[in-house]
């Protein structure tokens, strides 16, 4: 998440408040000095007094010539600000190295990701309840610049407008800075109150556009994982199973974040093709109900199909994973007893191998191999 030296949009309001006109403005811009980070090194040494004479020389002959006494003094206050700003931030990364993630987003910077995240996502309408609190729109992007993921509850998930309308509690915090001890007041949304599964989804979806706001993960790739969250709800409990409720959802999405946090995944910016969250969800994703995992639990998953042959129905694996097959009633590796079995065999083979028919003989040869014990050419002469 850019900072203030770093943000495009602070720069242009910046620059709008100490009213430069906007032809030194697209001339600034134009040359690549678009933020207060490449402003400070444009011209002199940051802390480092300005010279009168050479700063002047430089605006003209690189801003403009005629440019006006207003524009030059302008230029000069965001020059002096930007060498200012750069000094206190390599300060605070020697001094303080961790406060670089508790940093908030700037206002013009978070706006104007708000306004192309609103643009961007057609149809979500992202106000009112919908609409992420800044502090929430904080701690996702203070996750995207550290590169550490950490989960994120459901009561700490706020809109803005409870941001706004709710009593803030404000800490007192006790910090060491330079060899001095400083108290500072910092002041607290409180949590929202997550009673049921409409304020549930509600806070889910404010994280994801957070997260999305932040360029930590794609909004469309996260929603899907909401609503496969929330489809076991729909699902109807079996004989002495309670349906699916509001803890069990919690938990549920509490476990796929450990999941990722023990995996190492790191929120990176989407447009560095870092998909790792976003992969990793849909991999989390439940497939099967707790009532059917545990009746496959110390079982061991074979292969198998069937030949229907008439009446019956003529079972084929390889006897690999079970031992003894039930419907049989043998333990001996399987062989074609007639013409007709290789004849439903290879139709069945034909039928459900799509692709080049090179691909399809090379199944069928591979198939018989294994069915006859033999080597692919062996299989071929059969």
């Amino acid at each position: 998440m850019a900072s203030l030296i770093d943000s495009e949009a602070h720069f242009s309001k910046r620059a709008g408040e100490v009213r430069l006109g906007d032809a030194a403005l697209r001339t600034l811009r134009r040359l690549g000095l678009n933020s207060m980070g490449s402003l400070a090194y444009a011209h002199g040494q940051p802390g480092q007094p300005l010279d009168e004479a050479s700063f002047t020389n430089w605006v003209q002959s690189t801003v403009d010539a005629n440019v006006s006494l207003g524009d030059t003094s302008a230029i000069k206050r965001l020059l002096f600000e930007s060498q200012t700003l750069v000094l206190a931030a390599l300060r605070e990364q020697v001094v303080n190295p961790d406060s670089a993630a508790l940093k908030k987003v700037p206002e013009a910077e978070r706006d104007r990701r708000m306004k192309h995240l609103r643009d961007t996502l057609i149809g979500v309408l992202i106000e009112g309840p919908m609409e992420p609190g800044h502090a929430l729109l904080d701690l996702c992007a203070q996750q995207r610049e550290s590169g550490q993921l950490r989960y994120i509850p459901p009561e700490r998930c706020i809109s803005r407008v409870h941001e706004v309308t709710t009593a803030s509690n404000p800490k007192k915090q006790l910090e060491f800075e330079s060899d001095k001890l400083s108290i500072k007041e910092q002041v607290v949304a409180p949590d929202m109150q997550v009673h049921d599964l409409l304020k549930l989804l509600e806070a889910f979806r404010r994280r994801g556009l957070a997260f999305a706001f932040a360029e930590a993960v794609s909004f469309l790739d996260y929603e899907r994982y909401v609503n496969s969250l929330f489809s076991h709800c729909h699902r109807e409990p079996p004989p002495g199973y309670s349906r699916c409720a509001l803890p069990q959802l919690v938990q549920a999405d509490k476990l796929v974040f450990t999941k990722l946090i023990e995996d190492g995944v790191k929120p990176r910016k989407w447009t560095q093709r870092a998909l790792e969250l976003q992969e990793e969800e849909n991999n989390l994703k439940c497939k099967l109900a707790p009532h059917l995992r545990s009746l496959l639990s110390g079982k061991r998953l074979m292969l198998w199909f069937g030949l229907k042959q008439g009446a019956k129905v003529r079972l084929i694996d390889d006897f690999s994973g079970s031992g003894v097959n039930s419907t049989v009633q043998a333990c001996e590796s399987p062989k074609p007893h007639s013409t007709d079995v290789v004849a439903a065999l290879l139709l069945q083979l034909a039928r459900s191998t799509n692709g080049d028919p090179r691909q399809r003989l090379d199944q069928v040869e591979r198939s018989m191999a294994m069915l006859l014990g033999k080597s692919s050419q062996q299989a071929q002469i059969f």
